[in-house]
């Protein structure tokens, strides 16, 4: 998956004379991580899906991971193709709606769609550079902690989580995080 902001960005955002290339690209990457780990691990930019497996849910819907979908170019449910229309429907905000009923067994649907933003949206990409900057400016933001000290020792691990976003950057990307489930 393509970062959400680009080195040349980060370095505009920080008005910056020099830009460590090689740093600035590690900082993009992660804050990217770490924004759509906060949304809930879907991509927000646009992006094509082909063939993803899914299990059945045993009803008329069928949550995709995105809040933006664009196109459905197929769906087969054990390898039968089924037609948009009359046999399933879809909405922009990532469900999909069998005239009868999903199956219920697992990896029995295949999907290939479409969805995400393109342009990334301003609020995404602001809040990813705010992070990507942070990251630059300070790497070792993601590294891990360990501390010991006779029988007691302390451990954080930073890694990109998305858990650690400052308060405005997670309000700012309030409307991308993927809350629906199955």
């Amino acid at each position: 998956m393509a970062p959400l902001v680009s080195a040349t960005e980060l370095g505009q955002w920080k008005q910056l004379d020099a830009l460590d290339t090689d740093a600035a690209n590690l900082a993009v990457a992660g804050a990217s991580g770490m924004v759509r780990a906060w949304c809930g691990g879907w991509s927000i930019s646009q992006e094509t899906v082909t063939g993803a497996v899914l299990d059945g849910p045993g009803s008329r819907s069928l949550w995709l991971p995105t809040l933006r979908l664009t196109a459905v170019s197929s769906v087969a449910v054990n390898g039968e193709t089924l037609t948009v229309g009359t046999q399933y429907d879809w909405t922009g905000y990532g469900k999909l709606i069998h005239r009868g009923c999903w199956p219920n067994t697992p990896r029995s649907i295949t999907i290939t769609y479409t969805h995400g933003w393109n342009p990334v949206p301003d609020e995404v990409k602001t809040a990813t550079l705010i992070m990507a900057g942070m990251l630059y400016d300070n790497p070792d933001l993601l590294a891990s902690y360990s501390e010991a000290w006779g029988p007691f020792n302390e451990s954080r691990n930073y890694g990109g989580s998305g858990a650690g976003l400052p308060v405005p950057v997670a309000e700012m990307l309030g409307r991308y995080q993927l809350e629906h489930v199955g």
